[in-house]
């Protein structure tokens, strides 16, 4: 059942556009718009590397448990600033160091690039920390898996102590949610926003590889995964799949919150929201 905070706040949502920008000056300018409506991250904040991926560090004295964080936004926008807030909330539940990502972003940088930016970071970081997570929303999700499959078939995830995917982006094919049903009632994405970052991200790239779209991957042994995901976004048939293909092989735990939207966390004050930040915390806490 949903709370009385989220009726309102879906009440009053706007309606979502059905256009897309690809010209990179109005996509800059739409990056700009949405970071304009976020509070500037604290300057208490360390922020770390002076090349990408950025990061900016919360509990920085944590020495047992790190996160890598990697923000959504359609592989084209996002930052650490825009995402902040729930990074901060991870924090608050945790007992990790949580590094707040902010990787290369496109049409400027197409795929493999922040693939290998994360990549690199973990790399950096691995022996730093007794377990060391990863966890992403929407493309920032399937970043994460994009990297897992890299890791994977190098076999190189034993310092991986689990995954945390919320309302991520599985399939960059993208074209079975053009009829969706769930395409009216997700409050945030539409189909043509998804064919769009799509294509700018991959730049001409195969999207049914299951390097780029993780959905597709069979019976892979992925570190324990925890997915998170609303029953009312376009994506959710991306999550059945990736789970239906690896619950095999990979323990998976798949909670589905009711009459939820994409990346519905992000209204960090939501109790909906709230829950889903203390089920992270609580499998990290679990499993490190």
């Amino acid at each position: 059942m949903l709370s009385a905070q989220a009726k309102k706040v879906k009440a009053a949502f706007p309606p979502k556009s059905r256009s897309f920008l690809s010209e990179l000056s109005a996509i800059v300018e739409s990056r700009l718009a949405w970071e304009s409506q976020c509070e500037p991250i604290d300057l208490s904040t360390p922020r770390e590397s002076t090349i990408k991926p950025f990061y900016y560090l919360l509990n920085p004295a944590a020495t047992q448990a790190a996160i890598l964080y990697t923000h959504g936004g359609g592989y084209t926008e996002g930052s650490a600033r825009t995402h902040h807030h729930i990074c901060q909330a991870i924090a608050g539940v945790t007992d990790a160091c949580v590094y707040n990502v902010e990787y290369s972003l496109a049409p400027e940088a197409t795929y493999p690039i922040a693939v290998n930016e994360l990549c690199d970071l973990y790399h950096r970081i691995k022996d730093k920390y007794n377990a060391i997570y990863f966890i992403g929303d929407s493309a920032g999700a399937g970043l994460v898996m994009q990297a897992m499959m890299k890791l994977t078939e190098s076999k190189e995830t034993t310092g991986v102590a689990g995954i945390v995917l919320i309302s991520p982006w599985l399939d960059l094919q993208v074209d079975k949610h053009k009829d969706s049903l769930r395409d009216g009632a997700d409050l945030l994405v539409s189909y043509e926003a998804l064919k769009g970052c799509a294509g700018l991200y991959l730049a001409g790239q195969d999207a049914a590889d299951p390097a780029i779209s993780p959905s597709f991957a069979k019976d892979r042994s992925f570190p324990r995964t925890l997915i998170l995901a609303g029953s009312d976004e376009i994506l959710l048939d991306d999550v059945f799949e990736f789970y239906e293909n690896n619950k095999n092989t990979t323990e998976i735990e798949l909670a589905i919150y009711e009459g939820m939207w994409h990346v519905w966390v992000g209204w960090i004050d939501l109790e909906e929201s709230q829950r889903a930040i203390q089920q992270i915390g609580d499998f990290v806490k679990r499993t490190s």
